[in-house]
């Protein structure tokens, strides 16, 4: 019930609602309808969620999700002599903490140090039994090729919108032990989760291309 001066302006009864999930007038003022969308303070929009998976709002221009991530000087030492070696870390996405989870560096042309702005892989499943909204790994891209910052979502947009299986993705500000790292691409890895999202199981095989690509036939190439 909402009431403006003690006068009763509207009401609904929702019955027991999903976590994160609520309901709106859409457009403003019009039906009631349940969303996920997050519009505090905002306009409703013109049209609810058309899902209420709640995972699915990690993916998507929602917003720039926040990423503090916290190292030992053990580990980030551990990183600067290997980034290719996980190590032992705290990490909290939008305010959830996420403590222990692995952590590295990756990437190849965009290779970069523990120092600079390199990109990290984030397990959280690594050490203990833990997800963040249903997946257990997360990439963070540097994005230091495209000074624009949209090339990587956008590609990944049209592939999917074209039924090609890739990932999803979002934009993020991190900060590494207090000290900021920029604006990354918050995005999803190829992994079981993912082969099971498109296909159905995780039970097949995920290759990754090395330096080749199909007419190489598999040269460089790991299966995953």
């Amino acid at each position: 019930t909402l009431a403006v001066d003690g006068w009763v302006v509207d009401r609904i009864a929702t019955g027991e609602l999903e976590a994160d999930v609520s309901w709106a007038r859409i457009p403003d003022g019009g039906a009631w309808a349940p969303t996920i969308w997050i519009t505090a303070g905002e306009s409703n929009g013109f049209a609810a969620s058309d899902t209420l998976d709640t995972d699915s709002t990690l993916f998507g221009l929602y917003g720039v999700h926040t990423v503090d991530l916290q190292l030992s000087d053990a580990a980030v030492n551990s990183l600067r002599s290997s980034g290719s070696v996980y190590v032992e870390g705290v990490i909290t996405i939008d305010g959830t903490e996420l403590d222990p989870i692995g952590a590295r560096t990756r990437g190849s042309s965009t290779l970069r140090g523990i120092d600079q702005k390199c990109s990290f892989k984030i397990d959280t499943n690594r050490y203990d039994d833990l997800r963040y909204r249903g997946l257990k790994k997360l990439h963070l891209i540097n994005m230091i090729w495209d000074a624009a910052h949209l090339r990587e979502y956008v590609s990944y947009y049209m592939f999917r919108e074209f039924g090609v299986p890739a990932i999803r993705n979002s934009y993020a500000w991190v900060e590494m032990n207090g000290s900021p790292k920029g604006l990354y691409l918050l995005s999803e890895a190829y992994d079981d989760d993912f082969l099971e999202s498109w296909y159905g199981n995780g039970d097949g095989y995920l290759w990754e291309p090395g330096s080749g690509d199909f007419s190489s036939g598999g040269s460089g190439w790991d299966c995953e």
